[in-house]
């Protein structure tokens, strides 16, 4: 094998291990959310599904426009676009659809389960 051929080789694998330690780190991060979100909803049943997911939402949105002002792009480059209409439907779609409907149907049932079985 040429070297260049084993740096890449070698590059890969480091970047395989990478992405499966990120998946592993992603898989622990939503599990507990599900056991800590299950574990604070069955308590408080006073709180419904729709009133958690709006919270969600307006936690979402403060954390993307924190996001976008650190390292988004600026305003004139995303007026400048020629699909700006359809990039605000897509944005709007995925920010209701993914988010707060996801949410919704995530959540609902979770707050009438053990913590343990919304965890699986």
């Amino acid at each position: 094998m040429a070297a260049a051929e084993l740096a890449i080789s070698t590059k890969s694998g480091v970047n395989f291990w990478r992405g499966i330690g990120i998946a592993q780190l992603a898989l622990a991060s939503w599990t507990a959310f599900a056991i800590l979100n299950s574990a604070w909803l069955k308590p408080h049943p006073e709180v419904n599904a729709t009133d958690w997911a709006h919270l969600f939402g307006v936690a979402t949105g403060l954390g993307a426009l924190v996001m976008r002002l650190v390292s988004g792009s600026s305003i004139q480059a995303l007026t400048a676009r020629d699909d700006l209409l359809r990039l605000a439907v897509l944005y709007l779609l995925a920010g209701f659809g993914s988010t707060w409907m996801a949410a919704i149907f995530w959540i609902w049932p979770a707050s009438g389960l053990a913590p343990a079985y919304a965890a699986s």
